[in-house]
């Protein structure tokens, strides 16, 4: 089953060369000559179905060296996903069945999920996100079919 909310996420960096850096033997080999500044990210939470769920990207950019943009990205990232457990967990929407799907559902003869020939334990499978109708398939087959 497609994935129904995916997170994109980007980071920019910027590298400033090290002013002193002296060779730790001891610790390891590795000379360190640089560091390395998080300036910049954006991150888009995307649903299957825009009409569902959507939200605009976030975006920040660092007002000084001293912003600490990882902590920043990850309080938005999880403000986005409490917003997405507070609409939809445990809420299953309840399936939209026109006239046009019973037609498409009596005339099936295989399951979409499968593609195997349907017997009598012929079922309608929906999305739990939308509520709407995604074809016939067997009753086990749509019982399996899930996001894990």
């Amino acid at each position: 089953m497609r994935v129904p909310i995916v997170v994109s996420a980007d980071f920019e960096c910027f590298t400033k060369p090290m002013d002193t850096s002296q060779p730790k033997p001891k610790l390891c080999f590795t000379m360190e000559y640089q560091n390395i500044f998080q300036v910049h990210f954006a991150n888009y939470i995307e649903c299957v179905d825009d009409t569902v769920y959507s939200k605009a990207p976030v975006s920040y950019v660092a007002k000084s060296e001293d912003d600490d943009v990882a902590k920043i990205f990850l309080h938005s990232l999880v403000k986005g996903v409490e917003d997405i457990y507070q609409r939809f967990l445990g809420k299953p929407k309840k399936m939209i069945f026109t006239a046009v799907e019973e037609e498409i559902f009596n005339s099936s003869t295989s399951c979409h999920i499968c593609g195997g020939q349907l017997g009598e334990d012929k079922v309608r499978d929906h999305c739990q996100l939308t509520g709407k109708f995604r074809g016939s398939a067997h009753n086990e087959c749509n019982l399996r079919y899930r996001v894990l």
